[in-house]
């Protein structure tokens, strides 16, 4: 007894627009690239058996990762591996879900500053700033053209946690893209920053399993806080490389920070293969930091005890 319709175009409306047309007649579910669950089905299902973790088994899923971050999870081009096939979808969200349905007449602006962004995912960014690097009068030409590519599902803008709505809107904001190899084709080649590519897929995975995500700047910085019903629950890190000193007491700053600033006790970083646990006493209170390697975490089946909720 239901209806149902099928298009290929962002054209006409979006997700979001529904609202206005089926007032309680629809069901919106954002459908993201691969997981790296996904990727693996794909490639090698028999390392999502659940076995011991054998040395070589390890070593085969950090190969996998690194290829994942290669490749992306944009099921076509992973089929049919075409060179052209991400370039050729950019040049369609672009045009056609941006610029052609926003009626924007500068096409060159919109894709000088969807390169920027692409070259500097994981990083903060202000529409201030972009609007003198692009050479605009208005800043509100700037927030405008984010929001066209937010509404593509291009990339997403991650605002800096405030109590105040007024001064997260006013803060720079961190930017990802929805597919990491999307991004690699699109902005300057950052092959040798692994961690900023896994900062992204961090992201996209909490975006996966329905978080409301910020980002912690106090006296430092932590990468990712996650509220639930108006309350910030975790604190996850991401830091690819725990080997110098200097880097790891950076990284258990930034999130001591945040759990310090939210009242939590414990928080995780996401590591390329470090592993372990550390209890760290402030005065009066005990604070736990679980370092888990990214593959393990980005496999994990259990979500509920993924973020360490308090």
């Amino acid at each position: 007894g239901y209806k149902i319709y099928l298009t290929g175009s962002n054209a006409e409306m979006f997700s979001k627009e529904l609202g206005t047309k089926l007032t309680g007649r629809y069901l919106s579910i954002d459908v993201f690239p691969f997981s790296f669950g996904e990727y693996l089905r794909l490639k090698d299902k028999n390392l999502l058996e659940e076995t011991d973790e054998t040395t070589v088994k390890k070593g085969l899923l950090k190969k996998q990762l690194a290829a994942y971050f290669s490749q992306g999870g944009l099921p076509d081009y992973l089929h049919y591996n075409q060179p052209d096939y991400l370039h050729q979808l950019y040049e369609n969200i672009l045009y056609k879900d941006v610029i052609v349905r926003h009626g924007l007449k500068n096409g060159r602006l919109v894709k000088e500053l969807t390169h920027y962004l692409a070259s500097n995912i994981a990083k903060e960014i202000s529409f201030t700033r972009l609007k003198t690097l692009l050479g605009v009068s208005s800043t509100t030409t700037i927030s405008d053209y984010c929001d066209y590519l937010e509404k593509s599902y291009l990339c997403f803008f991650v605002n800096r946690y405030d109590r105040s709505i007024r001064k997260q809107a006013n803060y720079p904001k961190k930017i990802y893209f929805s597919d990491h190899a999307l991004a690699r084709q699109i902005g300057f080649r950052f092959s040798e920053d692994s961690g900023r590519l896994m900062e992204n897929c961090v992201f996209i995975e909490l975006k996966r399993r329905k978080n409301e995500v910020y980002f912690h700047r106090g006296e430092k910085e932590c990468d990712f806080l996650v509220q639930r019903q108006s309350k910030v629950v975790a604190a996850i890190q991401v830091a690819e490389d725990l080997a110098q000193k200097e880097t790891k007491q950076r990284e258990i700053g930034g999130i001591l920070d945040a759990l310090k600033t939210h009242s939590l006790r414990a928080g995780i970083i996401l590591t390329q293969d470090h592993a372990g646990e550390e209890k760290i006493k402030i005065y009066n209170t005990t604070y736990t930091i679980t370092f888990v390697p990214l593959y393990k975490w980005l496999l994990e089946k259990n979500k509920s005890t993924l973020e360490f909720t308090n």
